[in-house]
């Protein structure tokens, strides 16, 4: 007997493991889990071992195929950090054999290290200028010893990567199945992790900019942290309870800098293409983070963007799922997809 094909999402984090699978038909969620990394993490700069995250991946993944054994599942990864470069571009119209050419080396000039160093990709996506001579390109480069640290800790799985990612295609994915949304307008997405946030412009699915900045919720638990002295769970739970609207002076540091990082990635976008005609809608807030009290109306109030704490629409958990905060799960649910 046949087994229908899905897709198992496996998003690798700093602070946790998580996974997804979602029904290739109606769409519906249909398991959700996450592994921390280190349950008695005691400070921002504690990190397990390449060993020791390669057995917790095999052991989640084990984990998953078992709990959705009616699947005849592939695996579907992502890999974000510090060494990835992804930006738009314009391209003639050209063959999908001569793109394979023409992107490499259009994409080397912009690419601040050799293309010996870097595994490129790329996908075709709509120009912004509707220009049908145009074709639209969003490559993404990712230094290859990232890539070799991914493939080292996924070896052990029993399973073929199927997909290899970056965040940016992914949340844009699950932010457009989930909502309904014009096909012509542009929306952000700011997804905040444990240790990077990613800021990306999307428009009817496509990411068209994609930028990582290294301040994220593990810095604000850090700042709580320092700020009452108290322990790295202690300091967790008092975040989970904070109103980013009081402005306390001990956190304010974090939080500045990080509206700041946000407000200029998005500036950057709509002036590296000189078009008047690129306006953002409004901000799409996901990751674990994004629930943290007040969050949404300080960073509308900042951007002088309308911002959306972005919570299931359009795509629904199964009955048996329960979730107190979905949005951190929202890269592993686009890598299913």
């Amino acid at each position: 007997m046949f087994k229908k094909l899905a897709v198992l999402g496996l998003d690798i984090g700093t602070h946790s493991i998580k996974t997804a699978v979602v029904n290739p038909d109606n769409k519906k969620i249909e398991y959700l889990d996450e592994c921390k990394i280190l349950e008695g993490r005691k400070f921002l700069e504690d990190a397990a071992t390449d060993e020791a995250l390669k057995d917790l991946v095999k052991m989640t993944v084990e984990k998953a195929k078992s709990s959705n054994s009616k699947y005849d599942l592939a695996l579907a990864g992502s890999v974000h950090g510090p060494g990835i470069i992804c930006r738009y571009m314009d391209m003639p119209k050209l063959s999908d054999k001569e793109l394979a050419l023409a992107v490499p080396s259009a994409a080397h000039k912009l690419i601040p290290f050799s293309l010996n160093d870097i595994v490129l990709n790329y996908v075709k996506i709509p120009p912004l200028n509707h220009s049908k001579d145009t074709t639209g390109i969003l490559f993404f480069a990712i230094h290859k010893d990232q890539v070799e640290t991914h493939k080292f800790l996924i070896k052990n799985c029993g399973m073929k990567e199927e997909r290899l990612e970056i965040p940016a295609l992914a949340l844009a994915r699950e932010l457009m199945a989930n909502n309904s949304l014009p096909s012509d307008r542009f929306y952000a997405i700011v997804n905040i992790g444990f240790k990077y946030t990613h800021v990306i412009v999307v428009r009817n699915g496509f990411p068209y900019y994609a930028r990582d900045f290294a301040i994220a919720s593990g810095d604000f638990t850090h700042a709580f942290q320092m700020w009452k002295q108290n322990s790295w769970n202690e300091a967790e739970q008092e975040k989970l309870n904070y109103d980013v609207m009081l402005k306390e002076i001990a956190l304010e540091p974090f939080l500045s800098n990080w509206e700041t990082e946000i407000r200029k990635a998005l500036k950057f976008f709509v002036t590296q293409f000189n078009n008047s005609n690129i306006l953002l809608e409004k901000i799409f807030l996901t990751g674990g983070s994004s629930v943290f009290g007040g969050l949404s109306s300080r960073l509308e109030s900042f951007i002088s963007l309308p911002v959306e704490t972005d919570s299931l629409k359009k795509l629904k958990p199964d009955k048996n799922i329960e979730i107190s905060n979905i949005n951190k799960y929202k890269s592993a649910i686009g890598l299913s997809l």
